[in-house]
């Protein structure tokens, strides 16, 4: 009974708190939990993402963005098994091994983790590329409790990526774990 009644008042306490924020923020489902993420300013964020890919949220500088494919941002969860030893590093092994077994050109590259602000997670970074097919990624992986948050921006030019890195950023930087308890809510915003 203690463990339902806090679980209620964990959950009234955080809506009453990002509710009270401005609105361009959403808390996100993943499939075993929920995270937090914040819309970049002057972006959309679309809510009727295609979960049957795993894309649970994407971000775009406008609707011509995300019909394209031009440059947009998404996320997506994964759990993890601590039993047979999967985290994070397991989980980004497992996608580069299986880009490169789809994508023999494909290239890897590290790049500097990003702290995010609420809870001081270390996010790591790496470049995905692939030019032979005008495909050039920044991808985040960040752990928490239950499994690993990924943000994904994905451009089909190389400037893209560039140009909208301070964007892919800012929503990494405002990225955190919520619950485990499914559910998602969609703040009111663009």
């Amino acid at each position: 009974m203690k463990k339902i009644l806090f679980s209620i008042s964990f959950i009234f306490i955080n809506t009453i708190s990002i509710f009270g924020q401005n609105d361009n923020q959403s808390i996100v489902s993943g499939k075993h939990y929920s995270y937090y993420l914040k819309t970049p300013k002057d972006w959309i964020r679309n809510s009727d993402s295609d979960f049957e890919r795993g894309i649970e949220v994407a971000f775009a500088p406008d609707k011509s963005s995300l019909q394209t494919g031009d440059i947009f941002i998404y996320a997506n969860s994964s759990s993890i098994d601590t039993i047979r030893g999967q985290n994070v590093k397991t989980i980004i092994s497992f996608d580069q091994s299986d880009f490169k077994s789809r994508h023999k050109n494909a290239i890897y590259e590290k790049q500097k983790d990003i702290l995010t602000e609420k809870d001081s997670s270390l996010a790591v970074i790496y470049f995905l590329t692939i030019k032979s097919e005008n495909y050039y990624e920044a991808v985040a992986y960040l752990p928490v409790p239950s499994g690993v948050v990924m943000i994904i921006m994905h451009s089909k030019l190389l400037e893209g990526r560039k140009r909208y890195l301070p964007e892919f950023e800012k929503i990494v930087k405002s990225c955190y774990y919520v619950s485990e308890i499914k559910g998602i809510w969609i703040l009111p915003g663009k």
